[in-house]
């Protein structure tokens, strides 16, 4: 099959076959030879990330948009201000000889009122994220009854990102006679409760199993230990020279430093997370476009719709809290039939996360050796020495030079004078690992801290460290072997939070009316040990459980056990 065969009309024919296409994707196949055989019908279309689902849905949108009708015919709604951004631009190409078809994006982080006077001229088609359509319909500054085509792209990230409420609100508002095409990479239930309750008998299109990454992609893991999972992700990207890769973390937090400690090691790199500004994200995104940048950190929700052409790796530096995320992440690369691969780097303790996540996608996950320094050291030389012999030398404008080599150098042979080039690099990079080796070994000194807060103030070890970082800056990272009792809790942590663990004893620190105090002990715990009990002079326990206990206070974590309550006989 060719675009030729299809019924599109001449001016889409002419468009595509400027931007090269020949023949149609797989999705793109099936959703045209649907609307072929059923006519203008709802679809869910179930499809991995870089399949072509845009031109999928874009260029039959585009054959039946009425360029001499007022009102607009057709919504798109997408997960993200960047797919926002790509769609529209993908449907300007398709679009570019159809005279009179307009179309614009609007998304929030851009000014409302210039897109809302940019609604007041005759517009066709919208391409909106959920969130700034539903406050232009709160406004009344966009009316959706002329609307005959619902396009819900990414489906299942628009609803992991929490905007179901928004989506049923737009659902509501367009009553009238259309069709809707869902387009999804995974089919959770969320999804397919949208389709049973605003879908007419959908159509439903796979090009894949449920849930499958694409087969050209490769899944791939390694076991290292939390201390050693920085030196482990140097390691393969030392060993893969030349990659174009996204890293993936799981907070903000973890983002910026992870990028900071790479750019500081000479690493092209840089983060995209939820704290940066538009103007900065859209720099650092244009920086990894255009190349200056080959890797870029994020989270999963600054990620949520970028497309960017050429990327060989994704890194799960921390495997995703949601299984789902991993087709998520890992959809950024292997796109338009390119290879790629994910590498995960996983603890211990996270292995059981593996074969979750190898159920949901269907495929195997494979455990590979972490690259050594010698394995290193010989893949760098290779990359030098071939830089070398790809030099295109003049020997002809070199000639006078040439004759300036000393005699010393002119009486060695290939092998010494190539030695004598690459030493300097060999040199280098055995320092650098040497230095790693070194650093493993001398491991950061720790202590051990007791603070006054225990399971009978509600708290387990999740809310203890989450309370931690928040009041004090540790962060959840970097508190291990808790070991809680009724009224107190201890904690190790590096010795460079010494300081900031002390500072409950300041005072200015309360949990539920009471203030916290904390003791740091760099030697001779015992884990037998037990906290000490409150004493009654600076404790709360004389006081009636409806003081102690104030749900309004500051710092909660949820309501305690009532201990009151006689266990029953």
């Amino acid at each position: 099959m060719t675009f030729e065969t299809l019924n599109l009309k001449p001016e889409i024919i002419k468009a595509v076959t400027e931007l090269g296409f020949t023949s149609p994707t797989p999705i793109q196949q099936h959703v045209y030879n649907t609307i072929a055989e059923h006519g203008q019908t709802d679809i869910v279309a179930l499809s991995q990330t870089g399949t072509g689902k845009t031109a999928a849905f874009g260029l039959p949108l585009l054959n039946t948009i009425q360029a001499h009708d007022r009102g607009i015919q057709a919504v798109i709604l997408a997960p993200t201000r960047e797919l926002c951004l790509q769609i529209q631009t993908e449907l300007e190409k398709y679009a570019k000889h159809l005279i009179g078809l307009t179309s614009i994006p609007v998304y929030g982080g851009a000014p409302i009122q210039t897109q809302i006077r940019q609604l007041k001229s005759q517009v066709h088609i919208v391409t909106a994220t959920p969130g700034r359509l539903r406050d232009l319909l709160d406004r009344k500054a966009i009316r959706l009854d002329a609307v005959k085509h619902l396009v819900l792209d990414e489906a299942d990230v628009m609803l992991n990102m929490g905007f179901q409420e928004d989506l049923d609100a737009i659902l509501e508002h367009i009553s009238g006679a259309h069709n809707t095409w869902l387009f999804s990479a995974t089919m959770p239930s969320s999804v397919e409760r949208i389709a049973k309750r605003f879908m007419n008998s959908p159509v439903h299109i796979s090009t894949g199993k449920t849930n499958e990454t694409a087969d050209n992609l490769s899944h791939d893991y390694f076991l290292v230990a939390h201390a050693e999972r920085y030196t482990a992700l140097v390691h393969i990207l030392d060993f893969n020279p030349g990659l174009f890769a996204m890293i993936f973390c799981r907070t903000k937090r973890d983002t910026q430093e992870l990028s900071d400690r790479l750019i500081r090691d000479g690493y092209l790199a840089d983060a995209i997370h939820g704290d940066l500004s538009q103007a900065q994200r859209d720099t650092v995104m244009n920086r990894f476009r255009s190349g200056h940048l080959r890797l870029l950190v994020a989270t999963d929700v600054a990620a949520r719709g970028i497309d960017v052409q050429g990327i060989t790796h994704v890194f799960n530096y921390h495997l995703p809290e949601d299984v789902e995320q991993y087709t998520h992440r890992t959809g950024r690369t292997a796109r338009a039939g390119n290879a790629g691969a994910a590498f995960s780097l996983v603890s211990p303790k996270e292995q059981a996360k593996v074969k979750q996540i190898e159920r949901f996608i269907k495929q195997k996950i494979h455990l590979r050796e972490l690259p050594g320094k010698t394995e290193i050291i010989k893949k760098r030389l290779q990359l030098e020495l071939q830089q070398i012999a790809d030099v295109d030398a003049d020997t002809q404008k070199l000639e006078p030079y040439l004759k300036t080599i000393p005699d010393t150098l002119t009486a060695l042979n290939t092998t010494q004078i190539l030695a004598k080039l690459i030493f300097p690099i060999y040199e280098r990079l055995l320092k650098k690992y040497e230095g790693e080796k070194s650093r493993s070994k001398s491991k950061p000194k720790t202590g051990r801290v007791f603070i006054n807060l225990g399971t009978m103030d509600g708290l387990d070890i999740k809310s203890l460290k989450h309370f931690l970082q928040s009041q004090c800056q540790i962060p959840e990272s970097m508190v291990f072997n808790v070991q809680m009792k009724r009224s107190g809790s201890f904690f190790e942590t590096e010795s460079q939070f010494k300081h900031l663990a002390e500072q409950l004893n300041s005072g200015k620190h309360m949990f539920q009316g009471r203030r916290l105090r904390s003791e740091w002990m760099d030697h001779g715990y015992s884990e037998t040990s037990k906290p000490e009990r409150r004493s009654k002079q600076h404790s709360d326990f004389d006081k009636p459980r409806s003081k102690r206990y104030d749900e309004n206070s500051k710092g909660g974590f949820g309501k305690p056990r009532d201990f009151r309550k006689k266990r029953s006989r």
